[in-house]
């Protein structure tokens, strides 16, 4: 059972900008071994961030938005933040190093955008 992942952000998510965040873990890890290189790959109805070494650390479902504010705010207290529109996107990480290093990179995204993620954790 992967671990879930909900990324609640004020524009919805596209695989350029998982590519992004994926290039931006990348550029974190300068001193790691190349093969730990980070992809984003968009593929019908998710996106999938890879890299050689680890396998697929992150898989996101397309951002939907948010219609029923309060709702939102029950589930995912932290999204008070979010300023404006709110789009709901749901992903899962494997347990293990390889799901770390995807909530890091949805972390990255999160920020990148002005929103926030709230992960499973323990596993």
């Amino acid at each position: 059972m992967p671990r879930d992942v909900v990324i609640v952000t004020p524009q919805p998510l596209s695989a350029a900008h998982w590519r992004a965040a994926a290039t931006a873990a990348a550029r974190a890890k300068r001193d790691a071994p190349d093969e730990d290189w980070f992809s984003a790959h968009a593929d019908g109805a998710v996106t999938t961030i890879s890299s050689p070494a680890l396998g697929a650390v992150l898989t996101a479902a397309p951002s939907r938005r948010v219609r029923v504010a309060h709702d939102l705010i029950r589930l995912v207290p932290e999204a008070r933040a979010v300023a404006g529109a709110a789009w709901w996107t749901e992903a899962w990480a494997p347990w293990g190093p390889g799901g770390a290093v995807g909530v890091s990179i949805a972390r990255i995204l999160a920020a990148s955008l002005g929103g926030v993620i709230q992960a499973a954790e323990g596993g």
